[in-house]
């Protein structure tokens, strides 16, 4: 059932969000960067520079089917943003199975915008 939102929109569960063999129940993106500081005769940052950008890609979901992913390769995630371009290669795929429950898998991967 679809979610009814009250009040002022806003995003509300994922939806669209599809990964090879992945039932996507979460997608997170994390950007950082080198930095490098100057520090002046008294102890203060005078200047700065931010410098080798890249984010961390984590999906995660339930198995339908065969998990394309698999690491170096590239990770292609249909229906998620991934902005600033160049790509998106994986870094590691982790499937956790239980007695109770459906076989799960965590895929995260580095996007490095200038490859």
């Amino acid at each position: 059932m679809a979610a009814t939102i009250v009040g002022t929109a806003i995003s509300f569960g994922i939806s669209g969000v599809s990964a090879g063999g992945v039932i996507v129940k979460s997608a997170s993106k994390t950007s950082t960067a080198q930095k490098a500081e100057v520090i002046g005769p008294d102890g203060n940052v005078i200047a700065l520079s931010f410098y080798a950008p890249v984010s961390e890609i984590s999906i995660s979901g339930t198995v339908n089917g065969s998990v394309t992913a698999a690491v170096a390769a590239t990770l292609s995630v249909a229906g998620f943003t991934i902005t600033g371009g160049g790509t998106v290669k994986v870094d590691s795929v982790n499937f956790t199975s239980t007695s109770e429950g459906f076989k799960e898998v965590e895929i995260t991967g580095t996007q490095y915008p200038s490859i």
